[in-house]
């Protein structure tokens, strides 16, 4: 990630991510939005050491001041990281993973963070079924996904008890 001032305006900034596409699938073609909803080509996420913003970890992007986890790839690990509670808005969607590991430390999801991992069947909780009941889940967090198990140490949530 690395940041420009905007043309005019140097108090203000835009913010643009490094990211590497499978070669097979990046000859000629425009890397779009929708490309980075669905993420299925990107292989890595690197942000810049300096960036006073952004920190990348295990292919995920952080933002520092907030300790918001804002992308992730399916080959990203879900940092265990006290500094880092909240999986931000749509920041896992659409990921192809069938198992996700979650450390104890996320206190929120926000809107659509994990929205249409259409084959996700069991995400593994590092806490207690009460400490993943006391998560604070936005709107859609699990929209489009499947009838996935929540493993956490002291027993299991069915997606449909996942209220």
């Amino acid at each position: 990630l690395e940041s420009r001032p905007i043309h005019g305006q140097p108090w203000r900034y835009m913010f643009y991510v490094d990211i590497v596409l499978k070669e097979s699938n990046c000859e000629g073609k425009e890397i779009s939005e929708e490309a980075l909803y669905n993420r299925k080509d990107v292989t890595s996420l690197k942000v810049d050491k300096d960036n006073p913003v952004y920190y990348s970890e295990a292919n995920c992007i952080i933002e520092r001041a907030t300790g918001t986890l804002v992308l992730g790839i399916d080959s990203s690990v879900i940092p265990d990281d006290e500094n880092i509670t909240v999986v931000g808005e749509r920041a896992l969607s659409c990921l192809e993973a069938t198992e996700i590991d979650i450390p104890k430390n996320y206190k929120e999801f926000r809107k659509a963070a994990f929205a249409y991992c259409s084959n996700l069947e069991t995400i593994n909780y590092a806490g207690t079924m009460a400490e993943w009941k006391a998560i604070e889940k936005g709107e859609y967090w699990n929209e489009g996904t499947k009838d996935y198990t929540v493993r956490c140490i002291d027993g299991d949530i069915a997606k449909a008890d996942d209220i």
